[in-house]
């Protein structure tokens, strides 16, 4: 591995997972490889975070997650949320209000739950 390298984020869906709740052998020796070598690892996905934590006790190793589309970042290792970016309560009303209007189907999610 490239010594300069201090970080790899990885896409979950389409990218590193061979199906929509797999990783293939392949990508878990490289990215173990990747991980003893010094360099840190984050899972990347519009999916709840909670999805990167499962990966991460399959890989077996610590990882940032990078869950809810960018909307939290959580450090495996330390245990905790070291970013988080969500609407405020005023600004989720008016979308909610214009989806409704739109009659757009939508979900809300939480650091947890859809």
């Amino acid at each position: 591995m490239h010594s300069n390298i201090k970080l790899i984020c990885l896409d979950l869906d389409g990218t590193t997972l061979k199906d929509i709740s797999n990783i293939s052998e392949g990508n878990i020796e490289y990215i173990n490889k990747a991980y003893n070598s010094g360099i840190k690892i984050a899972l990347v996905t519009g999916r709840l975070f909670i999805h990167c934590l499962y990966f991460s006790k399959v890989l077996g190793i610590p990882i940032y997650a990078v869950g809810n589309n960018g909307t939290y970042v959580y450090d495996v290792e330390n245990n905790k949320v070291v970013y988080s970016n969500f609407f405020g309560v005023d600004f989720l009303v008016k979308i909610h209000k214009f989806v409704r209007e739109k009659h757009f189907n939508t979900h809300y999610s939480t650091i947890d739950t859809i």
